[in-house]
């Protein structure tokens, strides 16, 4: 009940006073009180009672609170390589972390002052040992944004080296960010010189059988009229020379080698020239990079109802996995033997111009894996007889704007960490308006959420269809969010990730192995090495009972013990960073008294993006600073930042009031008001010679 409604009853609860006081020294006229000790007395029980009434009906009070809430400060320290990898790298270590905290000081009685470090990810604080070995501007300033985004007035000031490898463009990466940015430069902006081996051009998947071109990208600065050695070298043996001239004190040089392969399996290749006089740094004079060889592609079919943008988008996803071969096809068709196929895709089919439910179910029955999406021309009809995973019932063609929602049960494979928060700000899949029912031992990747309320719809979905593995997406219109993507980050790998591993899910065919193990073939230094299994027993059904342990060994036979982590219905395991090098792995576990086993490799990828450039971009900074409203200056003027913020810069306090609502009865007053009424009438009677 709140105050408004309680005064209401304020009468009822005065006359219950009256009356209680009434009734009560209404009998005690018989005693010797005088006039004056009975009136003062059934005054005070009156006040008593009729409060203590008023309690009773639970009345509320509100109140404000008004505080000052000083303006954001963050202090951001690149703790990449690049930051002490040249001349000035000892004077950097003992000057930066102390200017940083002079700095802090100066300002932290204006301003709350927070630190942070980036690299390729972003952490609490500052950090001296400069170990991270990417630099992403963008990772830094979408992690501010999401955990200062209600912080009106903030800061940022930056203490880099403006060198980045990673990520999108900072200044389109700030775009949208609410804070000003304030630049303080380090390292040297002089070109040096150096030799280097810039990078390695060779597919990262190959076949046996076959040779494959590799282009060693040769970068040298300083050394005109110089000869340059470059070797190209095969699972440690030497398979090829050039010696390069050079023609310009900024040089550089494609030099291209061949390699032929014999086996399948993983082929380390390495690049190095040989170091010249008077070099800066000999890090980067050697370059390696892994070739997967394998047997053979994986071959993926798709079929369009009509000419659409996800038809393109799909292309280009699958032609991005050089271990997968794609053709597209759009009426009229040429419908080929589905057997050489893997996988194939039905774009908005079957419809009622193609209804090829012949080649389709001929399909299912040889044991070719399908994939349906589906749109405006789909058929529901035609489509519901196939006994797809998800039958769709609509009563009109209507369609619906479905935001994608993952759904944290699912099992199959892994989903990134930001998945879900990445689609929230995506343009809609078009989904048929209807009623959807799902068959038995389907798995739902992604679920539909329409004007803003989580839906049991399922927008992806996997099961079986007659022989095959099936899998359905019950939208289309997937391309209009990986073009978003890539207008925010440059680059659409981060939104291809659910449709590139649904694609490898349903065009690998199936495993009569019990114990299945998947891992990254190769992962970069700075990523994490993960992996995920699935155990099932002898009617190969999926269980998660039994643990499952995992051995890696490295290339001097250490091994590392660990025990895999249950979830819903498999398992995963995050094992965290490797050095670089090759990792050998087992997984051993024992079902129904059956010792089971899977084996395989993989092969960390040296980090060499910090040592390709040393040359500090101040450019990069200033153009950032003056976009974002503040402004830079080189390392030796880092103590003019503070009196640019307290100054020119200055931000104001923001003054929050909260409002509070409480119960009157959790007063603390109002207890003692009533103690010292009811002490006082207790004295008074006392006094009067009564109790």
């Amino acid at each position: 009940m709140t105050l408004l409604s309680s005064f209401f009853y304020i009468p009822l609860c005065l006359f219950i006073g009256i009356l209680y006081a009434g009734v009560l020294y209404y009998n005690d006229k018989k005693s010797d009180f005088s006039r004056h000790v009975l009136l003062i007395g059934a005054s005070l029980r009156f006040v008593v009672v009729s409060l203590i009434c008023f309690l009773l009906l639970s009345p509320m009070i509100r109140s404000t609170s008004t505080s000052e809430q000083k303006p954001l400060l963050i202090i951001a320290q690149d703790n990449s390589m690049s930051m002490v990898s040249g001349n000035d790298s000892v004077r950097i270590r003992q000057e930066l972390p102390s200017a940083a905290k002079r700095l802090a000081g100066q300002l932290d009685k204006t301003y709350d002052v927070r630190y942070v470090n980036f690299g390729s990810v972003v952490n609490e604080g500052l950090n001296e040992q400069f170990n991270d070995q990417a630099t992403d501007f963008s990772t830094l300033f979408a992690n501010l944004k999401t955990r200062f985004e209600n912080r009106s007035q903030s800061a940022v000031v930056l203490l880099t080296d403006g060198i980045i490898n990673r990520g999108a463009d900072p200044l389109f990466a700030t775009s949208d960010v609410g804070f000003s940015i304030f630049a303080v430069g380090y390292g040297d902006t002089l070109s040096r010189r150096d030799t280097r081996i810039k990078q390695l051009l060779v597919n990262k998947v190959a076949f046996t059988g076959t040779s494959f071109p590799v282009e060693v990208v040769v970068n040298a600065n300083g050394f005109k009229g110089e000869k340059l050695k470059v070797n190209l070298s095969v699972e440690g043996e030497r398979k090829g020379e050039e010696v390069v001239v050079v023609t310009s004190s900024m040089f550089s040089k494609n030099v291209g080698f061949t390699v032929q392969t014999q086996k399948k399996g993983l082929l380390r290749i390495a690049a190095e020239v040989t170091p010249l006089g008077g070099e800066t740094s000999t890090q980067n004079n050697r370059f390696e990079t892994y070739v997967e060889v394998l047997d053979s592609r994986l071959r993926v079919l798709v079929l369009g109802a009509a000419p659409h943008p996800d038809l393109g988008a799909l292309r280009q996803i699958i032609q991005s996995q050089y271990h997968l071969e794609v053709d597209v096809q759009t009426p009229p068709f040429n419908l080929p033997n589905p057997d050489a196929y893997n996988l194939i895709v039905y774009h908005q089919l079957p419809s009622v111009a193609f209804p090829m439910t012949d080649f389709i179910n001929q399909a299912a029955t040889a044991g070719v894996s399908s994939l349906f999406i589906v749109g405006a021309l789909t058929n529901l009809t035609l489509f519901n007889n196939l006994l797809p995973p998800v039958s769709i019932q609509v009563d009109r063609t209507a369609l619906s704007n479905a935001i994608p929602v993952v759904n944290p049960q699912f099992s199959l494979f892994v989903m990134p960490e930001q998945a879900t928060s990445l689609y929230q700000g995506l343009p809609p899949f078009s989904a048929p308006l209807g009623s959807y029912k799902l068959s038995t031992g389907t798995d739902v990747l992604l679920y539909q959420k329409i004007d803003g309320i989580q839906t049991e719809r399922p927008l992806v979905v996997f099961g079986r269809m007659k022989e095959a593995r099936c899998g359905v997406i019950t939208g289309e219109g997937f391309w209009r969010q990986r073009q978003s993507i890539w207008m925010q980050t440059g680059s659409p790998e981060l939104y291809d990730v659910w449709l590139t591993k649904t694609i490898q899910y349903l065009a690998v065919r199936e495993s009569k192995k019990r114990l299945r193990v998947s891992s990254p073939r190769t992962v970069q230094q700075f990523d994490p090495v993960v992996f995920d299994a699935e155990l099932y027993n002898k009617s190969y059904e999926m269980i998660n009972k039994p643990e499952v342990q995992l051995v890696i060994k490295d290339e001097h036979a250490q091994s590392l013990p660990y025990a895999f982590a249950r979830h819903d219905k498999g398992y995963s395991l995050n094992v965290g960073r490797f050095p670089s090098g090759r990792y050998t792995w087992e997984a051993t576990t024992t079902e129904s008294g059956e010792q089971l086993k899977e084996n395989g490799v993989f092969v960390v990828m040296p980090a060499n993006l910090e040592l390709q450039n040393l040359q500090a971009d101040h450019r990069l900074l200033f153009n950032l600073a003056r976009v974002r409203g503040g402004v830079f200056v080189p390392a030796a003027e880092i103590d003019s930042i503070a009196i640019q913020l307290l100054n020119e810069h200055k931000m104001k306090p923001v003054l929050l009031t909260e409002e509070h609502i409480s119960e009157w009865i959790s007063l603390a007053s109002v207890f003692v008001l009533i103690l010292l009424l009811l002490t006082g009438e207790w004295v008074l009677r006392r006094w009067a010679g009564s109790y």
